[in-house]
């Protein structure tokens, strides 16, 4: 048995290989067909012939795909009484988009000197990366639900008319922690969707960093 892998452009390509007697030309059409046995297979061993059916449709699921390709006669494995040219399972998959978006959150949560905040039209806050709660001062519990302004003299009133214009809104302001420390900040907020809901995504700094 032979196992090889390797990526390319996003895509992680699997090849299983066996040195056995490989897949009768006859049935390699429905290979991956439900219930599909052949050979010694379908009157030795039990089974119900749903195995690849089942691998194929885990593969797909994930934006990828499972197939068999004859192998190479040029180097034929013996085995018994018979000339084996291998049986190459070849199993090929794409990210996912959900995982897609867990790097993407896991990747947004980790930045460094920059803050995230995720908040909903009710100017609640609803997610937070690590980097705002060392901002603010607060931890991430303690922030989710707050809402946007909450630490400005004036609730980030005349900000909050330009970012619900919509568009790409920048701009700079201060807040206050909660220890008493006096915070400059130069923000950008960027309207967004989430599961079809508006959503607003606040990406700030400090001025002095």
């Amino acid at each position: 048995m032979k196992v090889t892998a390797s990526g390319n452009r996003g895509s992680v390509k699997v090849a299983v290989e066996d040195s056995g007697p490989g897949v009768a030309s006859e049935i390699e059409a429905t290979l991956f067909d439900r219930f599909t046995r052949a050979g010694v297979a379908r009157d030795r061993v039990a089974g119900t012939g749903l195995g690849l059916a089942i691998a194929r449709a885990y593969a797909v699921a994930h934006h990828g795909d499972l197939r068999y390709e004859r192998g190479s006669r040029r180097e034929p494995v013996r085995r018994g009484a018979a000339v084996g040219v291998g049986s190459p399972y070849r199993w090929q998959a794409r990210p996912s988009r959900s995982c897609k978006q867990s790097l993407l959150g896991e990747a947004i949560d980790l930045l460094d000197g920059v803050a995230a905040f995720v908040w909903n039209e009710e100017r609640h806050y609803v997610a937070v990366n690590e980097e705002a709660c060392r901002l603010v001062g607060l931890d991430r519990q303690t922030l989710i639900g707050m809402l946007v302004g909450d630490l400005s003299p004036d609730g980030a009133a005349k900000d909050m008319e330009r970012v619900r214009a919509g568009g790409v809104t920048d701009g700079t302001s201060s807040f206050t922690r909660p220890d008493g420390e006096l915070v400059e900040i130069s923000w950008t907020t960027l309207h967004t969707r989430v599961a079809g809901l508006p959503y607003m995504v606040s990406l700030v700094r400090r001025r002095d960093s």
